[in-house]
């Protein structure tokens, strides 16, 4: 099968479920083309060995970054490329600097230098998007003639519950009409999407997976300092309830001296946090470590002995899914404390990998913290399970076979086979 995959940032840090997309199709011996339609962001060149392994950057046709030189030439370029492309190509051209008809899409430049690096790409059997809202603009490009094939889009989080909240709940009822497929990555996102108006009988359920041969599970954790090692991992942003963390164990701290908290991860609420942790004096204890490599990342969850993820539903409406920074903190082995919030109750069972707690509260935080450092001969059984989870739900390998069943299906159906 010839595939389109249409991300809005490639490549990025945080989106290893597309990599393993990716990476999956093109082991089974699918070809894959990557489009990023929007602004460009790239993390640092050792963001994720499957970069350079399957020559990725090769298949990624990318949209410079907004409002830069680069941008501004890039557009010249898109422009004379599609004059010169014939009657078709200028159709296109004409379509896509119509303002009347796409407005901000078209002014900014953004339309033009998404068209330009579609056109003549294809037809594919596959159009898969990476997130609702990109949904939205192959659904624009395919009204003017670009990135043909069956249509299929991912709904992951911030697409499903901000951007409706903040475009209206009507923002993607074009989108549901032309769309073959609608793949929610959880049943907590298939509700919202119904809620919405979309079809459930286009709607399949595919998990975001994680590779499983990145882990090892490891019993006897317990620090030969004696010492209880806390982890979190993630974008620095209010969605990840990080602050109420760095608040919860400057408590725990005062009854059980011997714990340590660090967080793994970049974002705008860096400088926040550390003025939290200065007004709490924990900045012998409690350690912004900055972003790091998927493979740094891994290695260091085995250095910890309990992980922390306690997300909340963002001032704009956004939520998590069944986050794959969870996933991975199980597939190593930790016990974790999470929240009642998005799709994570799907992937944390409550009890048995680790504790579920209500969003913002910092003293529920403190309760299970304590109650884990207290009992470290829970830790391996609740590890345990928590792998056992991920393996039979979460594992990529598993995943990448039930999307290419998926794509076969919707290529029978459309040929009049019977599946």
């Amino acid at each position: 099968m010839r595939i389109a995959m249409v991300v809005r940032y490639f490549p990025r840090l945080t989106q290893t479920y597309v990599l393993n997309q990716i990476t999956g199709l093109l082991d089974r011996g699918h070809e894959v083309d990557i489009f990023a339609l929007d602004n460009y962001f790239a993390d640092k060149p050792d963001v994720h060995p499957d970069i350079a392994k399957y020559g990725l950057m090769e298949r990624a046709y990318i949209v410079p970054k907004r409002k830069s030189l680069r941008y501004l030439i890039f557009a010249v370029k898109s422009f004379f490329s599609l004059l010169l492309k014939g009657a078709e190509g200028r159709r296109v051209l004409f379509q896509a600097l119509n303002v009347f008809r796409f407005g901000w899409m078209a002014y900014s430049l953004r339309l033009l230098n998404c068209s330009a690096i579609t056109f003549s790409k294809g037809p594919y059997d596959v159009v898969h998007c990476q997130f609702g809202n990109m949904g939205k603009w192959v659904e624009i490009l395919r009204r003017i003639g670009l990135l043909k094939g069956k249509l299929m889009v991912s709904f992951r989080g911030h697409d499903i519950t901000q951007f409706p909240r903040v475009r209206g709940q009507d923002v993607y009822d074009k989108l549901f009409r032309q769309a073959d497929l609608l793949l929610p990555n959880c049943d907590y996102f298939k509700r919202l999407l119904i809620r919405l108006g979309a079809d459930e009988n286009k709607m399949r359920i595919l998990r975001s997976g994680i590779d499983l041969q990145l882990f090892t599970n490891r019993s006897g954790r317990r620090s030969p300092d004696g010492r209880v090692r806390v982890l979190s991992v993630g974008r620095l942003d209010e969605k990840k309830g990080f602050d109420y963390c760095i608040y919860a164990v400057a408590k725990v701290k005062q009854i059980r001296p011997h714990i340590d908290y660090s967080i793994i991860g970049e974002g705008k609420l860096k400088e926040l946090y550390r003025e939290i942790i200065r007004q709490e004096r924990a900045e012998s204890y409690v350690h912004l470590l900055g972003a790091k490599s998927l493979d740094k990342t891994i290695a260091s969850l085995y250095d910890y002995d309990i992980f922390l993820a306690p997300s909340v539903t963002a001032s704009r409406g956004d939520q998590d899914g069944p986050t794959n920074v969870l996933k991975e903190a199980m597939a190593a082995g930790l016990p974790v404390i999470s929240t009642y919030h998005g799709g994570i109750p799907e992937l944390v069972d409550d009890g048995t990998s680790g504790f579920l707690i209500p969003e913002r509260d910092t003293d529920a935080i403190v309760g299970k913290l304590i109650y884990l450092v207290d009992h470290p001969e829970l830790w391996n059984a609740m590890g345990d399970a928590g792998l056992e989870k991920v393996r039979r739900d979460y594992d990529s390998n598993k995943l990448n076979d039930d999307l290419v069943q998926i794509y076969t299906e919707a290529l029978n159906l459309s040929a009049g086979a019977v599946v």
